[in-house]
């Protein structure tokens, strides 16, 4: 009862989340993402079974529940993190330029401070 009404929000969240906007790698990314939902899901009832009074109807809406819920989790923190690696791919070469730049000034700039503070201290 409670699989068919879960798969069908399953199939809402994901035809409504795209992370890389191409059919194939968007389908092996969310059966991933739903494996490891289900199986945290699935580890986290049967650790709960004594709680709920090992009522199949009950760990079964559980289950779906949380399932659903973590899909919606990891799937919506891996677009996070592709929407900021898409973000700084688009950049032009000439930010990566500047920002290394900075970078190493900053790291240059701590160690002679560093250097300085140790050799007046002595």
């Amino acid at each position: 009862m409670f699989s068919s009404i879960g798969k069908f929000f399953l199939d809402i969240i994901e035809n409504n989340m795209y992370i890389t906007n191409n059919w194939f790698w968007d389908t092996v990314i969310f059966a991933a993402i739903g494996a490891i939902a289900y199986f945290i899901a699935f580890a986290k009832v049967g650790d709960w079974a004594g709680d709920l009074g090992y009522s199949s109807g009950l760990m079964s809406l559980v289950h779906w529940a949380l399932r659903i819920f973590l899909f919606w989790l990891i799937g919506s923190i891996v677009m996070f993190f592709v929407g900021i690696i898409r973000f700084c791919l688009s950049l032009p070469w000439w930010v990566y330029l500047i920002a290394g730049v900075a970078v190493i000034s900053i790291i240059a700039t701590i160690k002679i401070i560093r250097y300085r503070r140790k050799t007046n201290a002595v």
